[in-house]
């Protein structure tokens, strides 16, 4: 048995003087697990929290499993998300949209004269009453995932069979059933991977029939890769993708739409160029990506849940983006990094990037400087972030972090800055003391979010935090 608890007071300031002080806000979770028979294993996790009304003690996750001769497994499963399989470049499954919080059966074989396999099949937690467009949705679903592979010393050659399907209630803001209706999307692929001494060859190709949208023609996607090919200093990734404009996966944020990346009906090349300097502690480093794309928009349906509209203009666009990388490892712990970014096609941007950073045991600081949207004439123009991390640990149990960064353009400027005060009592025991927000200066090197957002302000927050494991 073990378990978590976090619990935090948070003080927001509103207006220009006065602090609010939340009630306290608790979640406790406790994990239970078992092995009653050799081979064997139960979980579960269970949770309370005071900021869900509805379930304030409430069974989160759980599964039994049960392996038979050391090369078969067999797994009953409860809002597990258990639903990966391999798909080596078209990523065809991510879990969190291939289920929801559903329950199910997963078995595996391994070991089998070089064979192994896996075979999910789920079915959602019903939907009842979710609001989309000013109508209601009650919404039951089900996935069938399946992959057989074989794999030798220089050869790994699989297949997927993958199928998800919806069924839907639509129901008018009176109550009323407007239509029922059941959509599938399947999903046939196949994979090969060739081992070679000095780099790896993958190919995987897809098919998708999907009711959701139009997949009569046009509705497969491939792609080739040459991957960790190396020659003395030199290294290479080079890949090529052609994703046809038809192919959907609605269990894939790759090729979906609603909360996906939309990137079907794309084709074009990724690379990526490694080059150490011998007997350097120096790298240079050059990544870029093209793709040929008609232009299109895509917007959520407001006729059906989950669901997505695509436009087609007629007009091509090719799109490329580059990344060019020095990065220099110093005496005394000191690195630093300087980049150049460039973006062309349906957006243009050329981001100029640099960070100095230090690292002792007692503590870590680093400076960073970009120039982003560098000669834009488009509002609100060329931005300047300055940024300055420091971390020190003070003592054996307590350290110190704090980020400040700011942000100009002609016309405007916007800051932010976080401070945390991190007290590690012993036995998974934290507590942590915080001023500011954090995730919007997250990876300010690479991150673009806190240039774009130009509203920001140095939020006025203070929350007291602590963390325990058990």
């Amino acid at each position: 048995m073990g378990g978590y608890y976090e619990g935090y007071y948070e003080a927001r300031r509103d207006g220009e003087y006065k602090f609010n002080l939340s009630q306290p806000k608790h979640y406790l979770q406790m994990n239970l697990w078992a092995d009653p028979l050799p081979y064997s294993g139960i979980y579960s996790q269970f949770s309370a929290s005071t900021w869900e009304e509805s379930a304030r003690f409430k069974f989160d996750r759980g599964y039994a499993e049960k392996s038979f001769f050391e090369k078969t497994k067999l797994m009953l499963l409860y809002k597990e998300e258990r639903h990966w399989i391999s798909s080596p470049l078209l990523y065809l499954v991510d879990t969190g949209k291939m289920q929801r919080d559903s329950h199910g059966i997963r078995a595996e074989m391994w070991k089998l004269g070089g064979f192994a396999g896996q075979m999910i099949v789920s079915k959602d937690a019903s939907a009842k009453d979710e609001e989309w467009y000013g109508n209601y949705f009650n919404t039951e679903g089900n996935a069938v995932l399946g992959r057989l592979d074989y794999s030798s010393r220089v050869l790994k050659i699989g297949s997927n069979f993958i199928k998800r399907e919806k069924q839907y209630e639509k129901i008018s803001s009176t109550g009323a059933l407007l239509s029922q209706s059941e959509y599938s999307n399947l999903l046939n692929s196949a994979d090969v991977t060739f081992y070679f001494n000095r780099f790896t060859l993958l190919a995987e190709a897809a098919r998708s029939d999907s009711d959701w949208h139009d997949t009569s023609d046009k509705n497969k996607a491939w792609e080739l890769e040459l991957r960790d090919f190396n020659l003395g200093p030199f290294g290479l990734n080079l890949s090529y993708f052609d994703y046809g404009r038809n192919f959907h996966a609605q269990g894939s944020k790759k090729f979906s739409g609603y909360d996906g990346n939309s990137e079907f009906g794309r084709k074009g090349f990724n690379g990526e160029f490694l080059f150490l300097v011998p007997k350097k502690a120096v790298n240079l480093t050059y990544k870029c990506s093209h793709y040929d794309a008609e232009k299109k928009s895509v917007s959520n349906n407001a006729d059906l849940k989950e669901d997505y509209n695509v436009v087609y203009y007629g007009t091509a666009e090719k799109n490329f983006w580059s990344f060019s990388e020095l990065y220099i490892r110093m005496m005394g712990g000191i690195n630093m990094r300087m980049g150049f970014e460039t973006l062309s096609g349906a957006d243009d941007r050329r981001n100029l990037l640099f960070q100095l950073d230090g690292e002792t045991p007692r503590q870590y600081c680093a400076l960073i400087a970009k120039v982003v949207d560098i000669g834009s004439d488009v509002y609100p123009g060329q931005k300047i972030v300055l940024a300055a991390e420091q971390k020190i640990n003070i003592s054996d149990n307590i350290q110190l972090f704090m980020r400040l960064a700011d942000a100009r353009t002609s016309a405007l400027s916007w800051k932010s800055g976080f401070f945390q005060l991190k007290y590690f009592i012993g036995y998974d025991f934290e507590m942590y003391l915080e001023c500011g927000q954090s995730w919007y200066t997250e990876s300010l090197y690479s991150s673009t979010t806190f240039s774009d957002n130009t509203g920001l302000d140095f939020e006025k927050v203070v929350k007291f935090t602590m963390k325990m494991n058990f």
